[in-house]
């Protein structure tokens, strides 16, 4: 579980405290008022991580990730950032949790859902008692015990991740069972706060090898 604690690194990330801060004033603003204190910060939370996701999902033999990678097959000719963000997203749980009898289980993360789903009947549909994301066209909820807790428009997957990680911190709240290796990731690797317990996680060590073999390709 995310220790409650203020930070004080060196790395040039927003600080953990001014995410909290942020989300309890104005949750919307996450994004924007990053921007003024980091600079990029799609370009530092998200798009890198965002490749290494798809890559190492190309070299996946997972049916489950093969059949999301088909669904968006011209994702190499879309340059979106958002489609690729909302796309590695639902593909992370997928890649970092151990495979289990539940076929829900990635959906306790990042719930992708079709243009004619109603936003309730979508949440109903499985019983997910921790924090989630649903994804309906451009909309994005983050939904906690049946009700949507934040609503965000389109190009906002960062504005959402981070929404959702906040929200874990500042309740308290303990990681979904079925994909606290996928939020381990999000926490110790992109937002560069690592504690004993993400350190000691084999599915997300086994992962972040897979992520530094891409890097090693890549730079040859």
């Amino acid at each position: 579980m995310w220790h409650r604690r203020m930070t004080n690194h060196s790395y040039n990330r927003m600080p953990l405290f001014v995410i909290v801060a942020i989300l309890v004033v104005h949750p919307t603003s996450l994004v924007e008022m990053a921007c003024a204190e980091q600079g990029h910060v799609k370009s530092v939370f998200v798009e890198v991580e965002v490749t290494e996701i798809l890559a190492v999902a190309k070299k996946s033999n997972k049916p489950e990730v093969h059949n999301v990678l088909v669904h968006y097959k011209l994702i190499e000719k879309n340059h979106e950032f958002e489609t690729k963000s909302r796309v590695a997203m639902q593909l992370l749980p997928m890649l970092i949790t151990p495979r289990k009898k539940d076929k829900h289980a990635h959906r306790h993360f990042f719930d992708q859902q079709e243009e004619s789903a109603s936003t309730q009947s979508s949440i109903d549909e499985i019983k997910r008692p921790a924090l989630f994301i649903l994804a309906i066209v451009a909309e994005l909820y983050v939904v906690t015990a049946g009700q949507v807790f934040f609503k965000f428009g389109s190009q906002s997957s960062t504005e959402a991740i981070l929404a959702l990680l906040a929200a874990y911190y500042i309740f308290d709240l303990e990681y979904s069972k079925y994909v606290k290796s996928a939020l381990f990731f999000l926490q110790s690797y992109c937002l560069k706060e690592p504690d004993r317990v993400t350190n000691s996680c084999s599915a997300l060590n086994v992962f972040l090898s897979l992520i530094e073999c891409y890097k090693d390709r890549s730079s040859q």
